[in-house]
């Protein structure tokens, strides 16, 4: 290692010219890096929708997403299939067990779904299969107002043709949707009695104008050299030549238009969606991004476009941002970013306290950036990005960035001060260290092994936090050995002048490190004279903080604050939108007089197309996104909360849900203040009565706020039991009476007329005054042969309350009982849900139990068992480095302390115990043994000169103080910035902060403490 040593010392220049290269590399890089929220994920879950158009519930759940669900669920690596059905619509969500080969297992369910198709009805839309994506929603919405536009009827349209195309072809753009605004279209409107009165019946004169509404190719002819298209022109290009079709001919052969009985005109529809922002109607752009595409370059882009396009439509239009993910990102990045620079400041710092010189400080001060920017190399080799993930452990792990080269640097200035010489003080604390900064680092390292191992999304998470601390440390641990001690041997020694700042300063720190030297001295002097004693002591201390445990807070993933969050409301079926308008503005000016938001954008109702020529689906429904301002942003999760409790209190009657706006980790566990009860079985009405039981009887557990349960919800509708056999004698079915009656009610789009180059939509409807009530729908007459029968005569309606959704768990029928806890009462509640089910008796035919999406306790047990495997590499590791199992209980025996002594300090800070903290936690385990490592292979030296285990104890933890104390505080100075969340960005890594930062601490005095005292005892024992 010496002639090593001494040939990188030989040749100073080749290894800077190195450095230099991957350095320049790294800044290349760092802007070729992609910018994102979190790493590429593949989340183990798929969605089948299925349309099936004007079916009634019953019919979707039996003939949709049964047989769907029976099909799929028999896939490899299923773990469960969820199916919700409502009239028109199916939807299965199919999970897997966990995320491998996702690829193969969704191809899978593709060629299962093309076999189930053939089983579902024929005028059902094809099944769409696609992968569940929390990035799915628009990541940019922009808000459009009229400025000298002359009708503000027109800003849709206007929208549709000058802006629309334009946007809609930026690359990463996979779609634009537009929300709010004016339709146009032709109505129709079909005076009933002339209709009867021509012996039509809506759907025939909806295929008349589809037929007679177009142009037909005809061939060509031959004219001269040349061959001459040949066209049947039927298309109406106006109002009048529409009014003009030919619907058929009379008794006479008189031709019978559409114009005698139906009154055309170009109109704009009633609405039943509307967009708002900040309470001003406006029309709302909604982009989506492409799989995989960069949301800031895919905005900039956007943003630029959207400008040109401003400036040379002569302000016609006024435009704003709604909502931008983009600014997310790129403010937690660049949190991220400053939150490492600040760490690596604090750390050089204390670095310059201890040192007391400069020359050691600038050493480390430029190996940092250098081991930063290479990393950033080696992560565009890799294909990482740059988003929370690895900067966060870049973030997280910049104070270890320092421990390698800062023990390097202690063992050289230790040599120095006897040697006088740069060159062999180099090359001898290389020699003393190499060895234990080899282990550290890879100890460090192999803690990330076992998360290979984690089956659910997890795993891919925190894998790229895992691979970027990898590679950092890699970096480091080459720099140690080769930069470091190049630079140190290049720089001349530099120290403070005598009476100045720097001087007085590195006076009053050497006499603050004196008196820690001889409190450690005088307090483990103490120690050694009973070590079983203080040794029981540390260990009933340690208990103790394993019971805190108990007292903090749990969730599965912490929460990002990110200054937006959004309230969906659900209505019941058939609200018109008014209402629906009326109660969404009020709670919007309830939040905004109450709390810091800045602004809001609301989308009121959703609209949908029920099939090519069908009508409108109407969801009485509406989301009202918040954005907080930029000064209050660190409370958006306060400010949830205290809505949440606002909406209880003040609207008990509103079916409101509350989520984290643009907080991608929530939307995937989803809200652990629901705790949500399944039960399965055949017959719904009995699902429905024990519901009603459950959510009567379980309001008495303490903390839980409301219960409501899913077959709560009821549609009022109308029934219509036909005699089939008198609809046959007619000629008529089921079918065509159900057409005839919704083109009459809710209207039927058929066709379009182009005028201005631009197609309008045909809707057929009857006059308001013929369809009114019940009793005009008793009246509605269709035509049989020379006279008309009236629906009363061939059926008989009733009133009936069907239910709104119906939800099936496998191959059964299922209810869910949804309780609500009060904040911090998520455990308390859990608990008594749990003693309330084993309380209560239940049919046999009914099965029930927790949903697993909302049990904490699987992804805990999951790193829990990570934990434990990690322990058994570490185990393994340092057995085989001091073939000794009795050196490797010993050491090992001080990492449950080290854990378990940072939790309480997860309570302290406010943080919660999450999946971020065990991580933390995992780290802990191989930064721990470094110091305890680095103890014993001075504890042997000291042994080498045939001194007792006390004494060679004594001795060794002053040897390593030093170094050991620079390591932790280096460490836990660089991770001030993501413990106190100063930057947007870092509230993911702030409880995996906490843990290893205080963690660091413990290990420090483990190592000059707890150490020296269990291999004193080894000598009572030989």
């Amino acid at each position: 290692m010496e002639k090593l040593v001494k040939v990188i010392l030989s040749k100073p220049g080749t290894i800077l010219s190195i450095y230099v290269s991957f350095v320049i590399f790294g800044i290349i890089a760092l802007f070729d890096l992609k910018i994102a929220i979190l790493p590429e994920i593949g989340f183990p879950k798929a969605v089948v929708e299925t349309k099936f158009p004007f079916a009634g519930i019953e019919e979707v759940e039996a003939l949709i997403s049964k047989p769907i669900s029976e099909r799929l669920g028999s896939s490899r690596g299923v773990k469960s299939v969820y199916a919700v059905s409502e009239p028109g619509v199916s939807q299965v969500t199919i999970t897997f067990a966990n995320n491998r080969d996702l690829e193969f297992k969704i191809s899978e369910l593709r060629e299962k779904l093309e076999q189930v198709r053939e089983l579902l009805p024929q005028n059902s839309e094809k099944p769409i299969l696609s992968r569940f994506d929390p990035n799915s929603g628009p990541f940019l919405e922009m808000v459009f107002f009229p400025d000298k536009l002359n009708n503000p009827v027109l800003l849709k349209s206007y929208l549709e043709e000058n802006w629309k195309p334009v946007l809609e072809r930026i690359e990463g753009v996979a779609s634009l949707q537009i929300g709010g605004g004016y339709e146009k279209e032709i109505l129709a409107e079909i005076d009933a009695k002339r209709l009867l009165a021509y012996k039509l019946s809506p759907q025939s004169v909806g295929r008349a104008v589809v037929l007679s509404n177009r142009n037909v190719p005809a061939g060509s002819v031959p004219a001269g050299d040349k061959e001459v298209l040949v066209r049947v022109k039927g298309a109406a290009s106006s109002i009048e030549e529409l009014g003009k079709t030919v619907i058929t001919v009379g008794p006479n052969g008189e031709p019978v238009l559409f114009g005698d009985f139906a009154d055309l005109k170009i109109n704009y529809r009633k609405r039943s969606e509307k967009a708002l922002f900040n309470g001003k109607e406006c029309v709302i752009l909604y982009f989506y991004k492409e799989s995989g595409a960069n949301p800031v370059e895919v905005s900039e882009r956007i943003l630029e476009e959207a400008n040109q396009i401003y400036k040379s439509s002569r302000s016609e239009v006024q435009f704003e941002t709604g909502f931008d993910e983009a600014n997310y990102v790129k403010q937690s990045v660049n949190g991220l970013r400053l939150s490492l620079l600040i760490g690596a400041g604090l750390a050089f710092l204390v670095s310059l306290l201890l040192l007391r010189n400069f020359s050691s400080p600038i050493v480390l001060m430029l190996i940092v950036p250098a081991a930063v920017l290479i990393s950033f190399f080696l992560f565009w080799i890799f294909g990482l990005s740059l988003n929370m993930m690895s900067l966060g452990g870049l973030a997280v792990g910049i104070g270890m960035l320092f421990d390698n080269s800062n023990v390097v640097l202690s063992a050289i200035e230790r040599n120095l001060d006897s040697s006088q010489n740069k060159l062999k003080a180099c090359m001898s604390g290389i020699s003393e260290t190499i060895l234990s900064v080899i282990i550290a680092t890879i100890s460090t390292l192999l803690v990330f092994i076992p998360m290979v191992f984690l089956k659910t999304f997890i795993g891919s998470l925190f894998s790229e936090m895992a691979l970027a601390i990898s590679i950092s440390l890699l970096v480091s641990l080459v720099i140690s050995i080769t930069l470091t001690p190049v630079l140190y041997y290049l720089i001349p020694l530099m120290y403070a002048k005598k009476n100045s700042f720097y001087d007085r300063l590195f006076i009053r720190s050497e006499s603050y490190e004196i008196r820690f030297i001889k409190w450690h001295s005088w307090l483990l002097e103490g120690l050694l004279k009973n070590p079983k004693g203080s040794v029981g002591w540390i260990f009933i201390l340690i208990f103790l903080s394993g019971v805190s445990v108990y007292f903090i807070s749990k969730e599965i993933l912490p929460k990002m604050e990110t200054g937006e969050f959004a309230i969906r409301l659900k209505f019941p079926f058939g609200t018109i939108r008014e209402r629906v308008e009326e109660s969404t503005i009020a709670l919007e000016s309830f939040i905004k007089e109450k709390y810091q938001v800045s602004d809001s954008i609301s989308r009121i109702g959703k609209e949908s197309q029920s099939g090519k020529d069908g009508g409108l689906t109407v969801d009485p429904s509406s989301e009202i996104r918040f954005i907080i301002g930029s000064w209050h942003r660190s409370s958006t999760s306060r400010i949830v909360e205290s809505i949440k409790s606002d909406l209880f209190e003040e609207f008990p009657n509103l079916n409101s849900n509350v989520k984290y706006s643009g907080d991608v980790l929530s939307s995937i566990v989803g809200a652990e203040s629901e705790i949500i009860l399944e039960l399965k079985g055949e017959e719904v009405p009995e699902l429905e009565k024990l519901g009603k039981r459950l959510e009567a009887k379980g309001s008495s557990i303490p903390g839980v706020r409301k219960i409501s349960h899913a077959l709560g919800d009821s549609v009022r509708s109308y029934t219509l039991n036909f005699d089939e056999s008198k609809l046959l004698r007619y000629g008529w079915s089921l079918d065509s009476v159900g057409d005839s009656l919704r083109i009459a009610t809710l209207g039927g789009y058929f066709s379009g007329v182009e005028l201005e180059g631009k197609e309008i939509p045909i809707r057929l409807i009857f006059r308001g005054v013929d369809i009114q009530n019940l009793d005009s729908v008793r009246n509605f007459g269709i035509p049989v042969g020379e006279k008309s029968v009236s629906i009363s005569e061939l059926s008989e309606i009733e009133e009936e309350n069907n239910y709104r959704y119906l939800y099936g768990i496998g191959g059964q029928r299922a209810n869910f009982i949804t309780f609500f806890s009060d904040p911090g009462k998520e455990s308390e509640v859990l608990r008594g849900v749990n003693n309330f089910i084993r309380s209560e008796e239940f049919p046999m035919e009914i099965s029930l139990g927790l949903q697993e999406s909302a049990d904490y306790s699987a992804v805990i047990k999951e790193l829990s068992f990570t934990i434990i495997l990690a322990f058994i590499v570490l185990y393994l590791l340092i057995s085989g480095q001091f073939e000794s199992i009795r050196v490797a209980n010993r050491i090992l025996i001080t990492i449950p302390l080290v854990v378990l002594g940072a939790i309480p300090f997860l309570f302290l800070f406010g943080r919660s115990i999450n999946a971020s903290s065990f991580v933390g936690l995992i780290m802990l385990m191989g930064i721990s043994i470094d110091s305890a490592v680095l103890f014993y292979e001075y504890f042997l030296i000291e042994k080498s000169k045939k001194v007792s285990n006390p004494i060679a104890s004594k001795k060794s933890a002053n040897i390593i103080l030093k170094p050991v104390l620079m390591n932790s505080t280096t460490t836990f100075v660089g991770l001030l910035p993501i413990m106190f969340v100063l930057m947007p960005g870092s509230e993911f890594q702030a409880s995996m902060a906490v843990v290893v930062g205080f963690g660091v601490i413990l290990s420090l005095l483990n190592a000059i403490f707890l150490m020296p005292l269990l291999f004193s005892l080894m000598e009572e024992k030989a």
